[in-house]
């Protein structure tokens, strides 16, 4: 993420510049600090740079934001920069309130000229349906849209704005942990090797397309496995190992044999 910032003088670069080290601390006090944070795959810092200002002139800034991005469900170990940058900015219009500056703030919005989108992503559990979702989003949109108004002194309709959830399809379910299915599947599992004698059985805190079959067939348990670690999917980090594949394998084909009979209690 980035923008560019255009004081008048050297003197507003000084307090916009105070502005975003503000930003920074405000985010930085909430999700922490990631720079102290090491890559378990990489061993290097999660984030190198929390943002980078390349002065183009005495007054004239570009400011580069970053992150460590991944899939939802390791949201948390990650470093979500659009939420970093979102401070950022939130900081620099209260100061240009506070101070009574005049500097400008320039989004980039050549791929939709006069237009900025954002796109995000949300998380949920199956106690919160899509419409609960949807309600939540809006009113939390539309407090933003009236601190922001309040902070910069406009009245809320000075921006033309639309939020829509076309992409949002995501139900969460979740299945009974003591059915029969479910603990042919434990078994199997460890049967396979893939869970520990001693794992405690915990919700998945991601979605998948299982929730298709869920919504679909709700009177059946829906029970969803597959290789690889849910940390590194939907990144550059993301990977497959053939031994985790050859396992998940093992325990599909135990699954079906202990689910379907075929298999015994004696292993025969």
């Amino acid at each position: 993420m980035e923008f560019d910032l255009i004081c008048r003088e050297p003197a507003e670069a000084v307090i916009a510049k105070q502005a975003i080290e503000d930003g920074l601390a405000v985010y930085i006090g909430i999700f922490g600090d990631k720079q102290c944070v090491r890559d378990p795959l990489t061993g290097r810092q999660k984030v190198m740079f929390h943002y980078e200002l390349d002065e183009m002139t005495k007054t004239k800034f570009r400011v580069t934001v970053h992150g460590s991005g991944g899939h939802m469900g390791s949201l948390p170990e990650n470093d979500a920069a659009i939420t970093k940058w979102a401070y950022i900015i939130s900081e620099l219009v209260k100061a240009k309130a506070r101070h009574g500056v005049q500097w400008e703030v320039l989004l980039p919005l050549s791929g939709h000229p006069g237009r900025l989108v954002f796109e995000g992503a949300q998380s949920f559990l199956p106690c919160h349906r899509i419409s609960d979702i949807t309600s939540r989003l809006n009113e939390s949109f539309l407090r933003g849209i009236a601190e922001y108004s309040a902070v910069a002194a406009r009245g809320e309709d000075s921006i033309d704005w639309k939020i829509s959830f076309d992409k949002l399809h995501n139900e969460a379910f979740a299945t009974d942990p003591d059915s029969v299915s479910m603990r042919t599947a434990v078994e199997a599992g460890k049967e396979a090797g893939i869970i520990p004698a001693d794992e405690p059985l915990v919700g998945w805190d991601a979605s998948c397309d299982a929730r298709i079959f869920a919504l679909e067939y709700p009177g059946l348990p829906v029970i969803t496995s597959g290789p690889g670690d849910l940390n590194g999917a939907h990144s550059d980090k993301e990977s497959l190992a053939l031994e985790d594949l050859y396992d998940s394998i093992v325990f599909t084909v135990l699954y079906v044999l202990k689910e379907t009979g075929a298999l015994g209690g004696d292993g025969t």
